[in-house]
């Protein structure tokens, strides 16, 4: 028997001893650094088929209330820019894309930025449902009826992501805690610009939870996610996406959040030693994204014209909006480009119910506890996505107005939140008796203000001031209130059912309303054929118009006029009031003197314009602009003395106006009295940033006293706020070649030059 050679013996299948310091090396780099029930915690309760019944029962419920409310809620000033937009979007599909008025840019709405999701979606409602001109009221309604069906996405997926965090008890609070946010509610059924987009960034931020929980399900092979969730997840982008192209935001976080997932699940050293595992999450998060986003394109023909190009450039034009919007805040004026650092975390203190305030505390004081009780990923992904924005705006000093409105869309987020903070309150608190009802009081309580003000305001519900600011008639003269002058609905019923407007007017010689919303008084009074007749005016200019009734919201107004309460004035006949204070003015004039003194004095007819005025002083004495114009009808018959009492009297009833002001300054001066003459104009100008008059006075005053610094800072106040103010450039030349500054000479006659032509 042949010999084995021992070179021939089978090798022992044993494994090469590794180094004792490699071995652990190698398994810190690939652990998980959580496991997925930490991520993913499991909430199921015997009565979660229950509640689930009661979810849906209160979004139904709540879904009928948005309706109903969207058909009582008035025409808002924006749609002024959406309703020519619907109409250029059907023709640009209509014609097979031949007609390109849909691509041009406006200049003051620049809708060809903006997805035509929404509005081309409405236009088709409207069409099917055999609406077609867009010039009446029952057009706008059909519109917001389908904008209370898109923002009703806002409060369900709300709901349903508080749902992921803690079960469904915690997604009925958060979905209750949604519907009797009366700012959000309000807007949800009437605002066709920011509730689309808010309505994708939920929908999309729940789906992307769902995706995350689902593709991180323990499975042999490749993991799939529900094909619902990936369509779910690609609708949501696609009407972020739909309304601004800032909804690729989204896909942002589904990319981070995936990446934070993967790492946490793996360990960093499974982003590179285990591609396989992270191939799926690449593959379905990249399908869904890219069908969100090429769905979107399909309506908006800028895009599809150049999706990338187009895109960067909308989103380019909307970083570096710069309107400038004058506001009220703080019982102050502002300007949108430069509002003070509290003005939106203030806005939202005001403007949330107390309930909020509660959720919030509770979420901060136990959020050891909440992360280590619910869904660590949920929890995480409404924490940054509510305040990732607000941290940009801070960050990059965008303009703001409206309220907190241009993040509406993160609202959803801070309502889970608030939510969970108080079911951890209930949760670690539910032995004690005492505890949970004096919760349920508190919240009872801090949920019946906001409920009983939607209940009594449902046509204006977004019109709301929380209790710490003293409610809506708190907030008057402090803050905007109807600033879209939804209101001016119910002005107009008023006016038709008390003074038969439509039954004075003719097409000859039709009722003239003055207001300053006239986007939604041209609407409504479009069915009278020309019985009616609107005119724009601010309602300091009043007087350069003859009009019969007026309607007027109180934006744009001085605030120390408004905390004056000698607004509405003796001219009101009715005004519509929300908790005691006046949101709109409705009012009557029967002579038009102040017209005819207007008239007059243009005409160089000072007496008579002073006589008119008198008249009009003596029947009205609360009505700033009589004294006003009396005022400056004495400075023009150089009746000084005359003159100085008018604009006191003007100052009593209107305190700080810019305008009396501008006039009591201008007196002071003729009085050589220079010293108070500053004072005023530098009040005048605190009050209102925007007023340029006043800021050239005291460049000139400053001039006058060889104070070159100061005078070139008042200067260059005024130009940046009046450009076309020649007299402002002949003042700026002189402060200059004082100065010896020829650089600043040749600059600011190229410049004068460049706006007024000379």
């Amino acid at each position: 028997m042949a010999k084995r050679n021992p070179k021939n013996k089978p090798k022992k299948n044993t494994p090469k001893p590794q180094s004792a310091k490699r071995r652990p090396k190698a398994q810190a780099v690939s652990a998980p650094l959580l496991e997925r029930d930490h991520l993913f915690r499991d909430h199921t309760t015997n009565n979660d088929l229950l509640y689930k019944k009661i979810f849906f029962g209160i979004a139904a419920v709540g879904l009928c209330l948005m309706l109903m409310m969207s058909q009582f809620t008035g025409i808002n000033e924006d749609d002024k820019f959406h309703n020519p937009y619907e109409q250029k979007l059907i023709s640009y599909y209509s014609s097979g894309g031949k007609d390109k008025a849909a691509l041009a840019e406006d200049q003051k709405g620049k809708m060809n930025f903006y997805g035509g999701f929404f509005d081309l979606s409405s236009g088709i409602v409207n069409r099917i449902l055999g609406s077609s001109d867009p010039n009446n009221a029952m057009y706008h309604k059909v519109r917001h009826f389908w904008n209370a069906l898109i923002g009703f996405l806002i409060f369900l997926f709300g709901g349903l992501l508080a749902k992921e965090i803690g079960g469904w008890r915690l997604g009925i609070l958060a979905l209750l805690m949604l519907f009797l946010s009366p700012r959000i509610l309000g807007h949800a059924v009437m605002n066709p610009r920011d509730i689309p987009f808010a309505a994708g960034y939920v929908m999309a931020i729940y789906f992307i939870t769902l995706f995350l929980k689902q593709i991180s399900e323990p499975t042999e092979g490749f993991p799939i996610p529900k094909w619902s969730t990936l369509v779910g997840l690609a609708l949501g982008i696609m009407i972020a996406v739909g309304a601004r192209v800032a909804g690729v935001l989204v896909v942002c976080y589904l990319g981070l959040f995936t990446l934070i997932q993967y790492v946490l699940l793996n360990g960093f050293g499974g982003i590179f030693g285990n591609l396989k595992k992270l191939l799926p999450y690449i593959a379905w998060g990249g399908i869904a994204s890219i069908a969100g986003f090429f769905l979107a394109l399909l309506f908006w023909p800028y895009g599809l014209e150049s999706p990338i190009q187009h895109s960067v450039k909308a989103l380019t034009q909307f970083s570096n909006h710069h309107a400038n919007i004058r506001i009220l805040f703080d019982g102050g004026i502002a300007w949108s480009r430069d509002v003070p650092w509290n003005y939106l975390p203030q806005w939202v203190a005001v403007t949330v119910p107390l309930f909020i305030y509660i959720g919030i505390a509770g979420f901060l004081i136990f959020f050891t506890k909440i992360f280590k009780r619910y869904s660590l990923i949920p929890l995480a992904l409404a924490a940054f996505t509510f305040l990732f924005p607000y941290l940009y705006i801070f960050y990059k000093g965008s303009p703001l107005y409206d309220g907190w409105r241009h993040l509406t869309f993160t609202y959803g987020s801070l309502v889970v939140l608030a939510a969970t903070g108080i079911y951890i309150i209930y949760e670690l608190f539910q032995s004690k008796k005492a505890v949970t009802y004096v919760l349920g009081g508190v919240l009872f309580l801090t949920a019946l203000d906001p409920a009983i003000h939607i209940a009594r305001n449902f046509s204006y519900a977004y019109v709301y001031f929380n209790p710490l600011v003293g409610g809506v008639n708190g907030a008057f003269g402090h803050y905007e209130t109807d600033y879209w002058g939804v209101s001016i609905e119910r002005g107009l019923d008023w006016l038709i059912e008390n003074e038969k407007i439509h039954e004075k007017g003719t097409k000859e010689n039709p009722v003239v309303i003055l207001t300053n919303k006239p986007y939604p008084t041209q609407k409504y009074i479009s069915k009278y054929g020309g019985k009616i007749k609107q005119v724009y005016s601010n309602y300091y200019r009043r007087d350069q118009h003859k009009w019969d009734y007026a309607l007027y919201v109180s934006r744009f107004m001085q605030a120390n006029h408004l905390q004056a309460g000698t607004w509405p004035n003796d001219k009101t006949i009715h005004t519509i009031d929300v908790s005691g204070a006046p949101i709109l003015a409705i009012m009557k004039e029967d002579k038009n003197l102040l017209n005819q003194a207007h008239t007059a004095s243009k005409n160089g007819e000072f007496d008579k314009a002073i006589q008119l005025l008198q008249q009009e002083t003596q029947a009205y004495p609360n009505n700033e602009a009589g004294w006003y114009k009396l005022s400056e009808a004495y400075v023009r018959k150089n009746d000084l003395a005359n003159a100085e009492q008018a604009v006191d009297q003007c100052l009593k009833v209107a305190p700080q106006l810019t305008s009396c002001m501008g006039t009591k300054g201008r007196l002071l001066l003729q009085k050589n009295q220079a010293d108070q003459a500053i004072s005023i104009f530098k009040t005048a100008l605190d009050n209102d940033a925007g007023d340029a008059n006043s800021a050239y006075y005291l460049a000139m005053i400053y001039n006058q006293k060889n104070d070159l610094n100061s005078a070139m800072k008042y200067i260059q106040h005024t130009l940046e706020r009046a450009p076309t103010f020649g007299a402002a450039y002949n003042l700026a030349i002189e402060i200059s070649k004082k100065g010896n500054n020829q650089q600043a000479v040749e600059q600011f006659t190229r410049l004068r030059k460049q706006y007024t032509g000379r």
